[in-house]
This record gives C-alpha cells, structure tokens and sequence, in this order.
C-alpha cells in the first residue's frame, strides 16, 4: 500500500470489553489503523472488523516487543501512533496531531506522552506515569520481552526522548483483580528476561512492582534494592519507580522508620520527585508531626506543577494529603491558613464535605474557638447505621466493612436489633462484630441516638447490599439540608426477577421522638416508614431538582435457614413487602392470600403478577389462569408485557393448543408493536420472548417454525442464550426424522450459525459434544489455557474432599485411593462414617499415614445431606467437593476444576462432564452436559466444585430433602455467581443394584416422582418464568 504519514497500531488478545474505545479515540488522528490480534477467542475481532481496521493475526509468543514489532511492520508509515486496547487517546492541542509532528517531529527522536491510570472499579485516577508511544519504525523498534521499551534500531546512537503535553493515554486495564490474574505470568516473562539480560536493573524495578501489587513486601524491597544497585545514574525515571515500591513496601510491612528514611534517601538522590514528598507527609502526620507534614507536603504540591518527566504514583491520594494539612494546620494553632487552603477546596464537591467533617471533628477540641470557625461544621449532621436481623448474613463482619469502606469511614457508628432468641451461634456473632466497634444490642434507638448524640440513623437489613452509596462519600456527617430529600431505592431482585421502589429508610432523632421515644424501632417505626412522608421520600419540590439518592439490593430468595428471620415480624411490612418476603421463603401460600389494592393503585400490578406465580407454585392451574386472563384484560399498556410473557409460560404447561397457538401470537404481536419493550417484574430480553415463542411452537407441532425461532433467539444473544441445547436437540430430532443421520444435523447446524464468530463457534463446540459427535466438535474445541492461571504451591486453594460413607465399603478403598491419586497436591480428603458399623473405620484405618485423611464418625445414621454438612463444618479449604464411596476420579480431578474457577473469579462453582461406568467399572456412557441454567430442575452431576465463600451466603446442604438435596444445593448456589461448565470428562459415576440412584429407580424416598415434586414445590417459578 501507500506509504500513509501517521497509522495507529494495537495489539491485542480477547480485548472484547475496551478495543471499540480504544480505535474510537485514535481515529480521527490517524491515517489508518493496523490491529494485530494474538489469539482471541470472543468478539474482539469482530468489533475491529466492523470499526473497519486493517486485521492481521499472530501466535502468542511470551514476547510483548516481537508482537509489536510484527505489527509495526504491517504499518507503512512515517509515524506509528502505538495504543493498547484497555487505553484512550485524547489529544488537547490547538493543531491536530498530524500538524504537530509534521511542524514539531524529529525522526530520529521518540515522542513520550502521560499515561493516567484509572482504577476500574472505582474510575478513580491512580496514578500518572509516562510512555512512548509514537516513533518512526524506520529508526526505533521495541526491546524487551515485557515492560518492552523503544531503542533505535542502529546501535551507534541513543535514545532520545521528546514530551508531547498535549497528549494523553487513559489507561483502564488494570484493575485489582486484573493484576492479581496477571501477577505469576509477568514475573515468569520478567524472569526469563532477566535470564537474558542480567545486568538489566529495569526488571529489577518491574520486579519490585509485581511482588508489591501481590503483596509480597519483602520480596519488592530486595527487589527495589537490587534495582537501585545496578541501574545507571542517568535512569532517573526507573530509579523513582524502584524508591516507590521500596518506600511503599515498609508502609505495607508497618516498618515506619525504614519508610522514613527510604524516603528521606530518596528525596536526597532526587530532589525533583514529588511521591517521596508526598510519603513521608504522610508518616510524619500519622506520627503528629504536623509541621515536617505541613513543610513536605507544601513541596510535593509545587512538584505537582512542575510536569516534569518523572512519575507520580501517589495521585489517588492526594485529597487525603490536602486533608491531613489542613488537620495539621489547625493542630499547631494556623486557623487562618486552613480557612483559605479550606476556601479554595470548595469548588470540589467530595473535598467540601470531607473538609465539613474535619471541621466538625475540631469543635470537639480543646483549642476549639467558634469565633474563628466562619461557619464551618455548623450545617452538619451526625449519623449512623441500624442494622436489622444479623443472622441473614453470615459473612456479617465483611458485610460491615464494606459498608464502612462504602461510606469512607472506618469509624462509621453500627448498631444491631434482632427480634430473635439469641443462640450460641448468634451470641458468637455478637462477639465477632463487637470486636469491629459495633453496638450488638440496641434496645431502644431513640435513647441509642441520645447517647452517641446522633442526629439521624439509617435502616438496613443484614441480607442487603448497598451498591449506590449517592452523596454519602464523606466521614461522620451529613449536610441538614440535604438529608430530607435522600431518596433510598431498594431493588430486590434474582437471576429472572426483580423488582424496585423507593422506601423511607433515613430518620432524623426528632422524627423517632415524635412516633415513640420508647420505640424498638422495627415496630411500629416502620409501619409508618411505607408510603407515607419520611426523610426518603418528602416531595420532590421543584421540577429541575435532582434529588440525592441512594441504592440498596435486597435478594428475592432467601437460604433456608434464612428464611424464619426474615419472616418473623412481616406484620409491620407494608402489603408488597410482606408480599416478597412470603415468596421469597417459598410460603406460597401466605403470598397468595395477600389482598390486591384497587386496580388504580400502583402496588396493584405487582401483587397480582406474584400472587399469578404463587397459585402457579401452589399447582393451583385454574386460579393462575383466571389471574393471569383477567390481568390482560385490565392491566395498563406499560405493565402488560409481564403479564403477556406469564401468558407465554404458564402455556407452555398446558394441555389445551388454543392457548398455546394464541400465546404466539400475543408474544408475536408484542415483538412487532412494541420492539422496545420493558419487563418491570421480570428480567427478558428480546431473545427469551423468541425462546418461549420456540417452545409454544414445538409442542404445536410446528419443527420448523420453532427452529427458526429458537435461531431467532440465539442470533439476538450472540449464541449465548441456553435455548441452544433445546435448538441443537429439535435440529437432531427433526433430521433423524426426516431420514437423515448425524451428517445431515452437522449440515443444518452449520448452515444456522455464524462459524466465523468466536461465540458461535464455542457453542457447536458445546453442542456436538452434547449430542456425542465429537467429529465435528473437534473442528471448534477451543480451551483457553492462556486464561487459566499458573500459580506457586503456596497460593494453590486448599480443597476440602467430603466422602460421606455408610456401610458402603465394596468400593470405599478404589474411591480414596482415586483421591489421594490426584495430581492437585494441596487437598484434604474427609471421610464422614454416617453411623456405619466397624467396617468403616476398619477401611479407613488403612490410610492411617496420610496426613491428608481426617475421619469424622456420626453416633447414628443421619442422612446423606446431614453427613455432608458435618464433612462441611470440619472442613478447612477454600473450594469444596464431594464424592460417593462408589464413584471414582480421575487423576485430573481437582487440578482442572481448581484451573478453571481461579480462571474465573466471578464464578461460584464449576462443573465438568463425567462417565457413567457399571459394576466392573466399564464405562458405559458418556454424559455431556449443557452450560447449567438456573430453573429448579437441572442436575450439575457429581463433577461439581464450589467456592466455600458461596456456600457461607447461602448455607450447606437441606437436610429435609435427602434425596434431592443436590439439585436444591446447585440452585442456591447459582443465585451467588454464575456456574461455569468445563466440557471435559473427570468423574466416573458408578450406578449398580446398591447405589441410592438405583434404589430411588425402585421407589426408595418416594421414587423418582415425589423427589422431583418436592423440589418444584420449593423452586418451581425458575422453570416457569
């Protein structure tokens, strides 16, 4: 092609979520984009292809530079502009781009830009650092296997370096958990690097980076020394970094004289860097030398206005640097100084309310002087949190502090009052929270509020989640004027419902005195907190003001043995309160009972849509239908898509195909009227109206009608939706049928999908293995083993192995020795005798000299899920298993399902096909699942591996379902994260005349029938809605 005057380049690998803004912020600077992806798997290249970059593909090599080298030379130009996908390019300057390099660049020199690093989770600015970024290819290529660096390409000259100040990099890519997942693969890159170039001190520095973001202190400082050691004097900008971490390290390690000195040493070698400034501000403040603080950190703030090109890390923490001056300030008497540093903050809105704090914590001093105050910390309020019902969250102590980190107070006031008996269990979380500084018995508020002199209180139940904390970003106070007008919204929601209002949650004192001084506050308090006018919902005045507000979620479902503490007291909740919490604890019949309002009440649409799922629930068909027939008849046009969808499921599960054929064409109609449409009480999209659509189709009779619908839907979801099993089975029954074989279903399931998208192709991977022809699922296998994290045998997860056992011993010693087998090294296997006789423990005394073994023996037989959750209770790892005395694993067990759920930390548990074998252990049959789908009635199988921190939310095993009590255990834990399936077989699930499969096939526990209607009765409204 022709030579082009300026291209941007990227590299990247599964870059899906960041590289649209990234070639979106280049593309009006450039003259043409080259992307080189290096092995990406989702939608990455798709986005590049439709923003209409210049795509080239490589293989991963470990080897950052070679990468951009490789894509630099698809990149015929003067200058290569040189962006990664999780950045944004902005430019500020009064020329474009193009205009200054064509009047201020020099070829032979490398042009250097800022970098700001945001937080991801937080978008807070982290840090500023430096890069450079836009060179000419003929004259500098990149150096380095990782943290690669541009050097010219002949070796008779050096580098040299231009800052560019009108240009920026926003960096988002590295969040918490992003350098966590990265930590092992950088040090591997960094060492090998290091092999090659010993005398290198930059991977040194780098080094240093990574054992401090992984915490590993001790190994950043060697590190930073040896950095210091061998760099050259001239590498300022390194040396700065290598101090950082050195400095930060023994904050970290809370050797606080080190850090001084480090950093006193380091503002000695380099005058000109603010962070060592900024640092030891810091220490000499937490040591109540206000004036060396107040000396150092008026430096580090002149630093900041000089740009020169050294880094500053220490940006994220400024504010509380301005903060701690002014405290320092009003320590050694300078009033007036902090009034103007405080005046001069005011334009920022978090800095002015922190500043109020401050000011209202210095009227408790003895120095204290109102005259010198200039109203500062009059107009603002105290407050604090009452928590009601602890025993809903057992995480309770991390629940606080990250109610405490939301609110930016560690010393946020908390009180607690439960209407329950206190039990050993309670008394000890008691203990636990009382330790963090919180109030476990508060009887009554009023007098609570007097006592701490507390100006309002806030109301939040322990199973809640304050995701929105609004304007409450400061410590220990709030401004009077706006608390009248915070607008709590309360969203309870699961995986398919949902459901939100706005409810009065914030009391001021003179509120509470004026109901009942005396009140215990979840009486009557709250019966007059629903729908009338309290602090959260006073009237909106005019119509431009934009009320505070907060966002609280509150689950639909509760665990359990939740569910007696939530339900206790429903009698102060208001009707649609009471409501949920009723179908939330699967008492369907007190949901039901509820009376419906007027139907001009804006409570009347919700009552009536779950009193529909509660009668469906009870098996109370006709009374569902009459509810639901009459809804679509009355219900205004804005709530009535619920109530059509409702229409579409309960039909699905009715016997009458006038219903079924009229669902369709509501549904239809629905799609084609109102292509925008809004669900308010359940969670659709477009693609599960086509799915329902499919399902009406299929049982009508019409094959090809609901192929393409359930198409229809998995092309809206990018291939994703789980009807997919349900279309790839209809595609196999209809062809067979039809006279063709497994050739003729391969055909038509290629002919349906997209094979040239990542996601498509992962799902006929999936499929065909589903339907076992592992021919064409070979030509899609894809596993991203790059994605899967290498980890050092002290961060491997302990695992927990539960082996319950009683009288089963023909098998028990095969199934140990499986598990003491395992390649995974960092488990312990526990053994629960659930009563058994002396065999057992004859058995298991075998295995006397594996440290690994623990034997737990039950005085009586208790039941499968009781023997587990014994296993449970003794148990020490942070991932869980169990297996049967009958089955046996596969060598790979535990090191695959561990890989895969460190792979994926917003998973819970992970599940994996598995063989069904017989008596002789033969395998008889290979069982492929389907990516599990939460609706009460699928099975996860017995390869199935979940995070002990899920378990903590939602409880261990129902002891009342003995039988079932997989099933329902698998369903409460998908309501914690998702379930990730790993398409390989590990397990083998032996069934013979004794196993319990066997002996349900034959009626033991009511057979087949009556488990499978227990579990409906409790969880039935997944399949339904």
């Amino acid at each position: 092609m022709n030579e082009e005057y300026l291209v941007g380049c990227i590299i990247v690998k599964n870059g899906e979520a960041s590289v649209g803004q990234a070639i979106a912020s280049i593309r009006e600077h450039v003259d043409a984009i080259v992307l080189m992806d290096t092995g990406s798997t989702d939608a990455t290249i798709s986005i590049a292809s439709q923003a209409g970059v210049t795509i080239h593909t490589m293989k991963w090599t470990d080897d950052f530079a070679l990468a951009r080298n490789t894509a630099a030379s698809k990149c015929n130009s003067e200058w290569i502009l040189m962006i990664d996908a999780d950045e944004q390019f902005e430019w500020n300057g009064k020329q474009s781009l193009k205009q200054w390099l064509q009047q201020n660049g020099d070829t032979k020199c490398v042009n250097r830009l800022d970098s700001q690093h945001i937080e991801v989770e937080s978008n807070e600015h982290q840090a500023s650092t430096h890069v450079d970024r836009i060179y000419c290819p003929r004259e500098y290529h990149y150096v380095g296997r990782i943290h690669e660096r541009l050097m010219p390409i002949s070796h008779l000259t050096d580098t040299r370096i231009v800052q560019i100040h009108e240009g920026a990099f926003l960096h988002y890519g590295y969040s918490r958990k992003f350098r966590q997942g990265k930590h092992e693969r950088n040090v591997g890159l960094l060492k090998i690097s290091l092999i090659e170039n010993p005398k290198d001190g930059r991977i040194h520095r780098y080094l240093a980076n990574e054992y401090y973001n992984a915490g590993k202190y001790e190994e950043a400082v060697k590190e930073s020394n040896r950095a210091l050691r061998v760099l050259p004097a001239q590498d300022i900008y390194s040396k700065s970094q290598a101090y950082y971490y050195k400095v930060m390290s023994f904050v970290q390690m809370d050797t606080i004289d080190a850090a001084i000195l480090t950093a006193e040493e380091a503002i000695r070698q380099m005058p000109s860097y603010a962070d060592p400034y900024g640092i030891a501000a810091e220490l000499y403040y937490s040591q109540g030398d206000w004036q060396k603080s107040i000396d150092l950190i008026v430096r580090y703030e002149a630093l900041l206005l000089d740009r020169n090109l050294l880094p500053v890390m220490t940006i994220d923490q400024r504010e509380l640097m301005q903060l701690h001056y002014i405290e320092s300030l009003i320590r050694i008497g300078r009033i007036e100084e902090a009034l103007a540093v405080t005046e001069k903050l005011q334009a920022n809105d978090k800095m002015r309310r922190e500043m109020s704090r401050l000011w209202l914590h210095f009227r408790t001093w003895p120095s204290y002087d109102p005259s010198q105050m200039k109203g500062y910390g009059r107009s603002t309020m105290t407050y604090a949190l009452i928590v009601k019902n602890p025993s809903l969250n057992a995480q309770l102590q991390q629940w606080i502090e990250n109610v405490r980190l939301g609110f930016h107070d560690e010393l946020l006031r908390i009180g607690i009052i439960d209407d329950q008996a206190m039990d050993e269990k309670a008394l000890n979380l008691y203990k636990n929270v009382q330790s963090l500084g919180v109030d476990p018995t508060v009887a009554t508020v009023t007098q609570w509020m007097n006592e701490h002199r507390l100006d309002a209180i806030m109301l939040v139940e322990a199973n809640e989640q304050i995701s929105d904390f609004g304007p409450f970003l400061h410590r220990g106070s709030i401004e009077l004027e706006n608390i009248k007008d915070i607008e709590v919204h309360v969203e309870r929601s699961s995986e398919r419902l949902k459901f939100h209002r706005s409810e009065a949650r914030w009391w001021s004192f003179d509120q509470l005195a004026l109901l009942d001084r005396n009140s215990k506050f979840h009486d009557n308090v709250i019966a007059s907190s629903i729908g009338v006018d309290g602090l959260s919902v006073a009237d909106k005045g005019t119509a431009n003001y934009a009320r505070p507000s907060m966002t609280i979620h509150r689950p639909i479902l509760l665990p359990l043995d939740k569910q007696d503490r939530s339900s206790s007291g429903t009698s102060y909740k208001d009707a649609v309160a009471a409501l949920l919490d009723a179908f939330g604890s699967q008492c369907y019949k007190e949901a039901f009972a509820i009376a419906e309002p007027a139907l001009d009440h804006p409570d009347w649409t919700v009552i009536r849509f779950y009193r529909i799922l509660s009668s469906y629930n009870l098996g109370l068909m006709e009374e569902a239908s009459s509810l639901l027939f009459d809804a679509l008849e009355v219900a205004s046009e804005e709530r009535m898509f619920d109530f059509i969808y409702l229409y579409g499921k309960l039909s699905q599960h009715s016997d009458i195909a006038e219903m079924k054929s009229e669902a369709v064409g509501h549904l239809k109609e629905t799609l084609e009227l109102h292509p925008l449409f809004h669900t308010h009480y359940v969670r659709t999209d477009e693609s599960d109206w086509h799915a329902t659509i499919a399902e009406l189709e299929w049982q009508l009779h019409r094959q090809e009608d609901a192929i393409n619908s359930w198409m229809n839907a998995l092309q809206l979801s990018n291939y994703q939706h789980p009807c997919a099993f349900r279309f790839a089975q209809a595609v196999y029954k209809t062809e067979l049928e039809q006279g063709g074989g497994k050739e003729s279903v391969a055909r038509k399931m290629l002919a349906s999908f997209d094979v040239s998208n990542p996601a498509a192709r992962r799902q006929l991977y999936r499929l065909f293995m589903h339907m076992h022809m592992e021919e064409w699922a070979v030509l899609f296998q894809y596993v991203d083993e790059a994605a899967i994290p290498s980890l050092t045998l002290e961060e491997l997860p302990l695992v927990s192995v539960i082996l319950p056992v009683y009288n089963d011993t023909q098998y028990l010693f095969k199934s140990i020795h499986s598990v003491l087998s395992q390649t995974y090294i960092r488990f312990e296997l526990i053994v629960v005798d659930d009563g058994s006789d002396g065999k057992v423990k004859q058995l298991i005394s075998q295995f006397h000299y594996d440290s690994r073994v623990k034997y737990v023996r039950l005085s009586t037989n208790q039941g499968l899920p009781a023997a587990l959750n014994n296993g449970l209770d003794k148990s020490a790892g942070q991932m869980l298993v169990w297996t049967s005395a009958d089955n046996i694993a596969a060598p790979q067990w535990l090191e695959r399902l561990v890989a895969f759920l460190i792979a994926d930390p917003e998973a819970s548990a992970v599940m994996s096909d598995y063989y069904h074998v017989n008596d002789d252990g033969i395998v008889t049959e290979t069982m492929r699942l389907q990516p599990y789908r939460l609706n009460g009635l699928l099975n996860a199988g017995p390869s199935f591996m979940w995070r002990k921190e899920a378990m903590n939310r939602i409880g261990g095993f129902d002891e009342s379902l003995f039988g079932i009590e997989d099933r329902d255990f698998v369903v409460r834990i998908a309501q914690t994260g998702t379930i990730i399936h790993l398409p390989e077989a590990l397990y083998y699930y032996r069934t013979h005349e004794e196993s319990l499969t066997s002996r349900i096939d034959r009626g033991d526990l009511g057979g087949w029938e009556e488990l499978h209607g227990r579990i409906k009765s409790k969880w039935l409204h997944w399949s339904f809605v």
